[in-house]
């Protein structure tokens, strides 16, 4: 079934403007220009592996270490609170790829060029991936036009920033896997090949991060509805869930250690989750064998008991994990830690930091949300599923991001296609005026709503009101703290000391351990809240606080960065050269870095 209408046109008519293929190729080229103009950094990477976040760095970590002989299974940290190590909760699967880069280029470049360029140009590879997926898809629901407008919406979206050079992680992956599941699932022809091929794509997506687990489920459900909806035979629905159920044990054993296989993990891929992904999807199978059922209450039914059991059941046998990946974290880490990490936090929380910042990610998110809804109740009846799929993505992001920015990450990946759609219809509206020749109201505010799908005019819009409100514009917000301290030719200098363990704020560890040989205490992840403790203590606490992470830990220094000390705390003190116990020792002074080493008469005068 063709999904666009071409309109008859008389006989050596000219081709309106916004129809001309040269014109919107240009528009999509133009989104790619603003993209590229934002990649200014990207030989900074290559070159000073100067990385956005510490999540980039402490991935690069990970490759290197398994580059280095480190097991697949082993996903252990082991220069993070050594001997033990932190075992961390991060999946082999992202690594490999880029493991993969870095050992063919490394015979051609060397290892250092063949990390940087590999760090540099892996996500703005991936993002070019990622538009692929959204010209095809926008393009095959809703035609050519549309198509490159949506290219121009997804190259202006907040989104760009996780393609950003240097951004390894894993969040990229994951937005651009469930593009492609949507996609799969949304399209105008619905077979078990495209149910199979999206219930892997939800599969894979779980391996790589528990983030996208919300978004699955909805999809899930939607997929349910819809089935029972129409009475037809499911089988797209089925091979969904089938998929789902193997694809998340296999991506499961291929990830984790056998060793590992029976302990219940929070915040992975392990024994809760495959309860739900399994069970969710052999749920589905089961649905879809009753969706000829002649009663549709009963077959409602089914979907709510089969539904409610997995509940009940994770609930029974895993109530540890009701509570979040966060439930071992101490108080102290929850409120002076967790409470600052910005994708963490409501989407309150950023619109009172930064209206700009805030709205730029929430009301494109918004506006295709409603967007969807308008297609939903006036489009054509075969594209009126997709939409459906569509507003249920979407929606569940937005949800999502009120409450934690991260959601935006996933949830905003397919405003391009709605955004498409959008600019198609109200350009059309534009540009066949009335009876009377003129444009009405009606079309222009169309287009006017359609602009709301682009993330500067939420920011400038924003930036307006506040300038209009006497209020200084808070510009963006940084997802990570920047400075002297934190560049990497800095912290490479810090190898002039012999290797200890070191006790430093806890967002420079994944630098100081992709820059130096050193080991750390502290690094921003949940898994070791003692350590996090630690961290804030030599950031921002007391000497007594400093006492009690040295006595705890035993590290060989101290590291003091004057950027991010507090006012009157003990790490100021240590920033500006003084040294409150006479067994601490400078051991380098590097620009705003101070590096102390802790002799055996330190802190026994007390403070």
């Amino acid at each position: 079934m063709q999904s666009t209408v071409i309109e008859a046109r008389p006989s050596g008519a000219a081709t309106p403007l916004l129809e001309r293929r040269w014109l919107l190729v240009a528009v999509a080229l133009l989104g790619l220009a603003i993209f590229l103009r934002g990649q200014s950094g990207i030989m900074e990477v290559a070159r000073r592996l100067l990385l956005p976040d510490s999540d980039d760095a402490m991935r690069l970590v990970a490759v290197r270490d398994l580059l280095a002989g480190q097991g697949w299974f082993d996903n252990v940290q082991h220069r993070y609170l050594p001997p033990a190590g932190v075992a961390m909760h991060w999946s082999r699967l992202v690594d490999a790829p880029l493991a993969a880069a870095i050992l063919a280029l490394t015979p051609f470049l060397g290892a250092t060029r063949a990390e940087g360029l590999v760090a540099a140009f892996w996500p703005p590879l991936l993002f070019l991936a990622y538009l692929g997926l959204i010209f095809r898809g926008t393009g095959r629901l809703f035609g050519f036009r549309a198509a490159c407008f949506a290219i121009f919406v997804a190259c202006e979206l907040a989104l760009t920033a996780l393609f950003a050079p240097g951004r390894v992680d894993h969040h990229n992956i994951q937005a651009l896997t469930m593009t492609f599941v949507v996609l799969q699932l949304a399209g105008p022809e619905r077979s078990w090949r495209k149910g199979a091929a999206a219930g892997l794509g939800a599969a894979f997506s779980l391996a790589v991060g528990l983030e996208t687990l919300p978004f699955v489920a909805a999809l899930g459900v939607g997929l349910v509805l819809h089935t029972l909806a129409e009475r037809g035979p499911g089988r797209d629905l089925a091979a969904f869930g089938a998929a789902l159920a193997a694809g998340s044990c296999a991506f499961f054993a291929l990830q984790t250690s056998p060793a590992l296989w029976t302990s219940p993990e929070c915040d992975s891929l392990s024994p809760p989750w495959l309860l739900l992904a399994g069970g969710g999807g052999i749920g589905a199978v089961a649905v879809a064998a009753s969706a000829r059922s002649p009663s549709a209450a009963a077959r409602l039914g089914l979907a709510v008991a089969i539904g409610a059991a997995l509940l009940l059941a994770f609930a029974r046998l895993f109530p540890h994990c009701l509570a979040g990946p966060f439930v071992g974290l101490p108080e102290e880490a929850r409120a002076d830690w967790l409470g600052e990490v910005l994708e963490a936090a409501s989407l309150a929380h950023i619109l009172a930091l930064s209206p700009a910042a805030g709205l730029g990610v929430v009301v494109p998110m918004a506006a295709a949300f409603a967007a969807a809804l308008v297609g939903l109740r006036r489009a054509e009846p075969h594209l009126r599923p997709a939409f459906f799929i569509l507003a249920l993505f979407t929606g569940t992001g937005l949800a999502i991001t009120a409450f934690q920015l991260r959601g935006f990450y996933v949830g905003s990946a397919l405003v391009p296609v709605i955004g498409g759609w959008a600019f198609d219809r109200a350009i059309s509206a534009v540009t066949r005026p009335g009876t009377d020749g003129r444009i009405g109201a009606g079309p222009i505010a169309m287009l006017a709503a359609a602009t709301l799908l682009l993330t500067h005019t939420a920011t400038a819009t924003a930036d307006l009101l506040q300038g209009l409100l006497g209020r200084p514009s808070a510009g963006a917000v940084p997802m990570v703290r920047v400075g002297d301290c934190a560049k990497p030719e800095t912290l490479r200098q810090l190898d002039a000391a012999p290797p200890g363990l070191v006790l430093a704020p806890v967002d420079l560890g994944p630098s100081l351990l992709l820059f130096t040989r050193h080991s750390v205490i502290a690094a921003p992840y949940h898994r070791q809240g003692e350590g996090i403790v630690a961290g804030l203590a030599v950031a921002g606490g007391s000497q007594v606080d400093v006492e009690r992470a040295v006595r705890r830990f035993r590290p060989r220094y101290l590291l003091a960065c004057a950027d991010w000390a507090k006012p009157g705390s003990f790490a100021e003190r240590l920033a500006q050269d003084e040294a409150p116990s006479p067994g601490l020792r400078l051991a380098a002074r590097i620009g705003r870095l101070r590096l102390w080493e802790i002799g055996p008469d330190a802190f026994r005068a007390g403070p």
